[in-house]
């Protein structure tokens, strides 16, 4: 929640200094109802009882389309999945045979957001933010000396947001899968004596946040990081 106020709010002013400079910025307010030149030029004169209330409204436009934006990773995904994680380790520290019941109540909870999430949220997720990251650290190396400021400065925001998503979500998820693999193994163990408790420990199964017909485990935050950067290469590649 902290990181979706602060991206919001930085982008917001970010977009309203570049605006402030190039009063005819696309797609903003002032391309539509100011006076611009045809081509590039000075910036048309400003009737600020007009201008100000523009830039407010640019302003409340990008914010609130970033916060929107990040409403279902953000305060829902995000959020349940470093529950479980939270769940488990209790969970695991409870040695009574309750521990197996408490467990089937975290794979309802798993089960009900990976229905939630695994068909449009997260794919939409590990597909268009690894495509931010590629394309903001292309800019911040490649095309640093021609992107003007302050719109330069939403290239690295969008390679430090995306990229601290990316490692600190699947990360949170690969444990999430990692822990609950050791759980059952130790169970099988722990209840190898009794029949009914043997057969109810083979039931169960390690907990995953899915996206599509895949799923995060330990190794995908390097594989995601590792595709980043080939990618990112290629493009410095094929623009050399």
């Amino acid at each position: 929640m902290v990181i979706a106020s602060i991206v919001g709010f930085a982008s917001g002013f970010i977009n309203l200094g570049r605006v402030i400079v190039d009063h005819c910025a696309p797609p903003f307010l002032g391309a539509y109802f100011l006076k611009c030149p045809i081509c590039s030029g000075p910036n048309p004169k400003v009737n600020y009882a007009t201008w100000i209330p523009m830039l407010m409204m640019d302003f409340y436009f990008v914010f609130t389309i970033m916060h929107k934006g990040f409403f279902y990773p953000i305060h829902v995904v995000f959020p349940t999945t470093g529950r479980m994680v939270d769940y488990l380790e209790i969970i695991i520290r409870n040695s009574s045979s309750e521990s197996l019941r408490l467990y089937r109540g975290v794979q309802i909870l798993e089960a009900q957001l990976n229905d939630y999430a695994r068909i449009r949220v997260m794919p939409a997720f590990m597909s268009g933010v690894p495509f931010v990251e590629v394309l903001s650290l292309f800019v911040i190396i490649k095309l640093h000396d021609q992107v003007p400021l302050p719109g330069f400065l939403l290239f690295p925001e969008g390679f430090i947001t995306a990229g601290s998503a990316l490692i600190v979500y699947e990360t949170v998820a690969a444990i999430l899968n990692t822990k609950s693999v050791q759980t059952i193994d130790i169970w099988k163990q722990r209840f190898s004596r009794g029949k009914a408790k043997r057969r109810e420990v083979k039931s169960l199964r390690p907990l995953m946040v899915k996206f599509g017909s895949n799923y995060i485990d330990k190794g995908t935050p390097l594989i995601t990081q590792d595709f980043c950067i080939n990618q990112t290469v290629s493009m410095l590649l094929m623009k050399r």
